[in-house]
């Protein structure tokens, strides 16, 4: 299986250095519930997905770093509770992970579009917070981290030595668009 032309489009126009990163990934073969093994997905997904929202502030004309990509339903279900003027930026550290999930589900596609939703994928370098150049930084009044912990207890020192850097890379860019 491969990206579809509408996954690349999409990626091609939001996310140029994540397409790159996917086309360069090995795929991981397998079918989706291999992939979501993985992920560490259980039969009570969309219940834990619930109860973690339940803990989450969300505040307007903020931005947050959230822990990991999954299959997706946790970035859908923040987003659908963002108030306004409110973006998340998420990070994947397996990329070969991501490509199998968006392989496998067309209807990611909206959510890669939405225009509230910013992503990065693998090493902690330039290209994976490229996206943040988009995001309208001097709009924003808080930024803060996310924890997934279902995704963050695959890999905490990628995601802690993320949550570093995101905040490295948010005031570059801050710091560039206000000078």
């Amino acid at each position: 299986m491969s990206l579809s032309k509408r996954f690349r489009t999409v990626l091609r126009k939001r996310f140029p250095r994540v397409l790159a990163r996917i086309e360069n990934a090995e795929p991981l073969g397998g079918d989706v519930d291999a992939v979501r093994a993985l992920t560490g997905f259980s039969s009570n997904w969309e219940a834990l997905v619930q109860r973690w929202l339940d803990g989450v502030e969300l505040k307007p004309n903020s931005v947050v770093a959230l822990t990991g990509f999954g299959d997706g339903s946790h970035v859908r279900a923040l987003l659908d509770r963002l108030p306004q003027g409110a973006y998340v930026f998420c990070v994947e550290e397996k990329v070969a992970v991501f490509r199998a999930i968006v392989e496998e589900s067309e209807g990611l596609v909206g959510l890669l579009e939405d225009p509230r939703f910013f992503l990065g994928l693998g090493e902690l370098d330039q290209d994976c917070f490229e996206s943040l150049s988009r995001l309208p930084t001097l709009e924003v009044q808080d930024a803060s981290p996310l924890i997934f912990a279902p995704v963050y207890n695959r890999a905490p020192e990628y995601y802690g030595a993320f949550f570093a850097e995101f905040a490295r890379s948010f005031d570059y860019w801050r710091k560039l668009f206000g000078t």
